[in-house]
């Protein structure tokens, strides 16, 4: 499993290579045409936009990782031989997942 140093130098990769993909992208884009307010308008949009994509990022980063420990638990108690555990939970979790899928 990992250590907190590991994840640390983990999180710090992603957002520095997200920070630099945003920074890359960045774009100026106010033509002299355009009114003051319009591009207000669209800047407060885009912002808007980017700032859900950023959220849905995280959680998305944040269920990653719940499953990568759901995961890692399942393969631990295989190991150690509680398969009637592990078939259990992975009845019950289907059972779940079609119920919310047919719900």
């Amino acid at each position: 499993m990992f250590t907190t140093i590991d994840l640390f130098i983990a999180s710090t990769f992603i957002c520095f290579v997200m920070a630099a993909v945003v920074w890359s992208r960045v774009k100026p884009d106010a033509k002299p045409d355009r009114q003051d307010s319009e591009v207000r308008a669209q800047r407060a949009a885009e912002f808007f936009e980017q700032a859900g994509h950023w959220a849905s990022l995280a959680v998305n980063v944040v269920i990653g990782i719940l499953l990568g420990v759901v995961i890692n638990g399942l393969v631990q108690l295989m190991f150690t031989g509680a398969w009637a555990a592990v078939f259990n939970i992975a009845v019950l979790s289907a059972a779940l997942f079609f119920y919310r899928f047919l719900a």
